[in-house]
C-alpha cells in the first residue's frame, strides 16, 4: 500500500492498520477514495467489544454496511497486562496523556497476544453486491486511520476493555505494589520527648516588650574581598578591548566598601556627593 494515503505515516497504529487491510486487497481502490472520503462528512464509527460498523454512502439515496470483527482478548490477559503496565511509569504517563504508545505491546506480546489484531484474527466485510474488495472498505479504511490519529485509545475498547476498566486495572495494580514499596523504607527509631531541651510555650512572650532599640547592637564591616564578585562570574567583555580593566574595578570595588562601612560608622556625614 502506498504511503501517501497513509493518513499518519510511520506511526504504528496506522502502519499495522494499512497492513491489515492490505490483506483484502483495498489497495487499488485507495487512489479513487481518497477524495471522496476528504470530500465528504467522515462516517461514523459504532465501536463495541470486538466490532467496529460503519454506514458508507454507495450513492445519493444508500448506503451500504461495513465491518471490521475480532475476538476480544480475555480478562486473564487484560489484569495480567494491567500488573505489567502498573510498574512502568513510562506507559502509565502516556496512557494518562491519552496516548497509546508501541511499548505496551510488548506487555501483550508477554502472554503470547496482540493489542492490534493480527491479520488471521480479523475478518473485514462489506454488504455490497462487488466481490472481493471495493472502494466503501478504503473509505472505511481511512475513517478508521482517522480515528486512530484523534484517538487511539478506542483500540482497547474494541478489544474488549476500555480504558476507563484498564487504568482501574492499572490503578489497582499499581494499590497492590505500595506495600511492597513501603517495606523498603527505613523505619527512624522513636525519639525520648524527655532528652529534648525545654523551651518557653509557644507564643508565651508573643506580647511581651523586647530589648528597647537603644540597646540594640550591629557591628558594621566592610567586605574583606569586594573584588572577588570579578571572579566569580564569566570573564567581563570588555575586558578584552580595554587593558587593565578587572584590576581597576576591583580598586573601585574596593573603595566603595571602605566609604560604606565608613559611612555606617558615623565616620562620615554622607557618603553621597563626596569625590570619588
Amino acid at each position: 500500500m502506498n504511503d501517501r494515503y497513509s493518513i499518519s505515516a510511520g506511526a504504528w497504529l496506522p502502519e499495522r492498520l494499512q497492513q491489515l487491510f492490505t490483506c483484502v486487497g483495498v489497495a487499488d481502490q485507495l487512489e479513487e477514495a481518497l477524495p471522496i472520503f476528504r470530500k465528504r462528512k467522515a462516517p461514523e464509527l459504532f465501536i463495541v467489544p470486538g466490532s467496529i460498523v460503519s454506514r458508507i454512502a454507495a450513492n445519493e439515496t444508500q448506503s451500504v454496511k461495513v465491518e471490521l470483527r475480532t475476538p476480544c482478548l480475555v480478562d486473564k490477559v487484560w489484569l495480567g497486562v494491567g500488573s505489567s503496565v502498573a510498574a512502568n511509569a513510562y506507559i502509565v504517563g502516556k496512557l494518562l496523556a491519552g496516548e497509546l504508545p508501541q511499548e505496551i505491546e510488548h506487555a501483550f506480546n508477554a502472554f503470547h497476544v496482540s493489542l492490534f489484531p493480527k491479520d488471521e484474527e480479523v475478518q473485514i466485510t462489506c454488504e455490497c453486491a462487488g466481490k472481493g474488495s471495493c472502494i466503501h472498505l478504503a473509505i472505511f479504511y481511512f475513517a478508521i486511520n482517522e480515528k486512530l490519529e484523534n484517538d487511539p485509545q478506542f483500540l482497547l475498547g474494541f478489544r474488549g476493555r476500555d480504558r476507563h476498566e484498564f487504568m482501574a486495572d492499572i490503578r489497582t495494580a499499581r494499590r497492590a505494589l505500595a506495600p511492597a514499596a513501603d517495606s523498603n523504607k527505613r523505619v527512624l527509631p522513636a525519639v525520648d520527648q524527655s532528652s529534648l531541651p525545654t523551651s518557653p510555650r509557644e507564643g508565651e512572650n508573643f506580647w511581651s516588650q523586647g530589648k528597647a532599640i537603644s540597646e540594640l547592637s550591629f557591628t558594621i564591616r566592610a567586605d574583606e574581598l569586594p573584588g572577588q564578585i570579578l571572579r566569580r562570574h564569566d570573564p567581563i567583555p570588555l575586558a578584552e578591548n580595554i587593558p587593565g580593566l578587572e584590576q581597576v574595578l576591583e580598586e573601585a570595588y574596593n573603595h566603595v566598601a571602605n566609604r560604606a562601612q565608613a559611612f555606617g560608622l558615623g565616620l562620615m556625614k554622607s557618603a553621597i556627593g563626596q569625590t570619588r
